[in-house]
């Protein structure tokens, strides 16, 4: 069958959302195993947290420009990511800050 540019980058689009949470799932497993966040920064998780608040608010903004909302859901693969990232970012966030929070992150 043939596929078009357009189909070939949605199917691309959804590659980077797969691609993006298996990153993720490591992670938190791992904490969640070892009780424990030592050996990772934060800041790349308040960083990451905050693109795809933004990412998100962006998409909100041109929908209530063009006065479309339902241009949200057609970037789908904007929405899968800033989706996926804020909700691996909170985990991390209760993982570092609730859950586990007795780390040295920096010892001397």
């Amino acid at each position: 069958p043939y596929l078009n540019w357009l189909d070939y980058l949605y199917y691309l689009s959804f590659m980077k959302v797969v691609i993006t949470a298996s990153k993720y799932i490591p992670q938190a497993l791992l904490n969640m195993r070892r009780k424990s966040c030592v050996g990772w920064n934060i800041w790349n998780i308040l960083l990451d947290i905050s693109g795809g608040i933004l990412s998100l608010i962006q998409l909100v903004a041109d929908a209530v420009d063009l006065n479309d909302l339902s241009s949200i859901a057609g970037n789908s693969a904007k929405l899968g990511l800033s989706g996926v990232s804020i909700f691996f970012d909170i985990i991390f966030l209760l993982q570092h800050y609730v859950w586990y929070p007795e780390h040295d992150d920096v010892k001397k």
